[in-house]
């Protein structure tokens, strides 16, 4: 089975939700692309109308630990990490796993708690799931794995 045969695939988890995202899913979705969403991304997309699916039906696995555990889940890292052989499609199918060909995940702005001085806050305001999917995005590139970590860097896509 090709990558193609898969469909394109993206995985957006974003803390900023805004017109930049709208506007970038709204493309995908017009070049073709499935996409999933973490719950809050995906509860925001689909409010406006951009079709998602819900990375929870993906798992089968509600997010746990007030919020703090969500994209962290074998479903997810093995759709980003998959190289494009046979041994890797033939697993990703049996398993019913998507190939994610563009990861779009903004980090939570973590500088942000420290002005307040609260630890606790600070310590909410640090990223897990977001760094780890972009990590395993970034080491999938040579496998068509394509990265934002900003929207500003998909200008081409949205002009």
């Amino acid at each position: 089975m090709k990558n193609s045969e898969l469909g394109k695939n993206a995985i957006v988890s974003v803390y900023k939700k805004n017109a930049s995202v709208l506007d970038f899913t709204r493309r995908l979705n017009k070049l073709g692309f499935k996409i999933y969403a973490s719950s809050g991304t995906a509860k925001f997309l689909a409010k406006n109308k951009i079709h998602t699916f819900d990375i929870e039906k993906l798992v089968g696995f509600p997010p746990i630990l007030d919020h703090r555990v969500v994209t962290l889940h074998p479903k997810i890292h093995a759709g980003i990490l998959a190289k494009q052989n046979k041994n890797h499609e033939k697993q990703l199918k049996k398993l019913h796993i998507p190939r994610f060909d563009l990861v779009c995940v903004d980090l939570y702005p973590a500088g942000k708690g420290i002005s307040t001085n609260r630890l606790e806050k600070f310590l909410e305001l640090i990223d897990i799931g977001g760094p780890a999917m972009l990590r395993a995005a970034a080491k999938n590139f040579n496998n068509g794995v394509v990265v934002i970590s900003d929207l500003q860097d998909a200008v081409p896509l949205s002009q």
